[in-house]
């Protein structure tokens, strides 16, 4: 059971509108994001998981949001979500084409990994691949908004990367950066959009 973790992650990120809702507020990603620390290991549920569209539940664990995959599709009721999931597997490139069958895209903490994005295609570069980074990588710039872009971890040892189609149809992508033990709220400058 999410206790209100799904509804409020989908109506912060997405401005969805539920019947009997105690989330205040409109659409403000960033907001829920410096509020709202998401767990950089995957839970146990999605290891070994192939890239792909998934039923997920978010579960408090500690201090962090843990992205899990709901037990089943009648896990409805606790307002579970469809989304991509892009796994980091050792010594390989991991490429995904997100499109509307879902709203949200979830990848594993970049912890030396970096994740290219191109448009609605979004690959993520194993830190073992050899040569690292992979040479198309090397021209490509960091961050920025549109176009073919690159993001990993920057200066910190984390960086947490959240998709989300925005109401217009737009992917739109947003990195949680921090070091062990974040306080929170995050500074503005560890949470942004990419």
């Amino acid at each position: 059971m999410s206790n209100g973790l799904n509804r409020a992650f989908r109506a912060k990120m997405r401005g969805e509108k539920f019947r009997r809702s105690n989330v205040e507020g409109g659409r403000d990603p960033l907001d829920y994001l410096r509020n709202n620390l998401f767990e950089p290991v995957p839970h146990v549920s999605l290891l070994g998981k192939a890239p792909g569209r998934y039923r997920f539940n978010l579960v408090k664990n500690g201090n962090f949001i843990s992205v899990r995959l709901a037990a089943s599709d009648r896990s409805r009721s606790s307002n579970t979500f469809r989304a991509y999931w892009c796994p980091d597997v050792l010594r390989a490139s991991t490429k995904l084409v997100l499109g509307d069958q879902a709203n949200y895209f979830f990848c594993p903490a970049l912890t030396g990994s970096i994740l290219q994005i191109n448009g609605e295609t979004v690959t993520l570069h194993n830190n073992k691949v050899t040569p690292f980074p992979p040479a198309n990588l090397a021209i490509l710039p960091r961050g920025g908004k549109a176009g073919n872009r690159k993001w990993d971890k920057g200066v910190f040892t984390t960086s947490i990367i959240i998709g989300m189609r925005n109401p217009t149809g737009i992917w739109e992508f947003y990195q949680q950066s921090f070091n062990r033990s974040p306080v929170v709220p995050l500074p503005p400058i560890q949470v942004t959009q990419i």
